[in-house]
């Protein structure tokens, strides 16, 4: 059975071969950056990112910064046996792309990477809690006006 197969059978409430398996395909079923360097570790899979820039140096990419999700890479989904596959929106819920990606570090000492709109030099590492949370708070305020959210 095609994991389209198992994923359609399961929704039409049809028992499949197995459960589907997804991982990473939406916001409900990520997994946190500093999880999945651990479970990459244990895999074996260290910094190899199929299908990723190799200039990246095995970083992983947060696709998600409100929780911090990381990418689910094709070489992961593949060994895992995963079955689904999201189609990641190009903006994050802050309001920016997720594009010119940039190195940080959680503070785990995770190397990921991070979307280019992510202030990382001075809120982020050095705020406060209630900084953080300001700055959240004033970033959701000016993208509600002019998005929707």
């Amino acid at each position: 059975m095609t994991p389209r197969e198992r994923v359609r059978r399961a929704i039409e409430h049809q028992a499949p071969d197995m459960v589907p398996l997804d991982l990473g395909s939406t916001s409900v079923t990520g997994i946190h950056a500093m999880a999945y360097r651990a479970l990459r570790e244990l895999m074996g899979t260290g910094g190899a990112r199929r299908g990723g820039d190799a200039r990246d140096g095995g970083r992983i990419r947060v696709i998600d910064p409100f929780q911090m999700l990381a990418e689910v890479e094709e070489g992961v989904r593949e060994r895992l046996g995963v079955d689904t596959f999201g189609i990641q929106l190009p903006y994050t819920v802050f309001g920016f792309r997720n594009d010119r990606w940039k190195p940080w570090r959680l503070f785990d000492g995770t190397e990921v990477l991070v979307a280019g709109g992510i202030d990382t030099q001075r809120v982020l590492p050095f705020g406060t809690p209630e900084e953080v949370g300001d700055e959240v708070k004033k970033n959701v305020s000016i993208l509600s006006e002019c998005r929707g959210i």
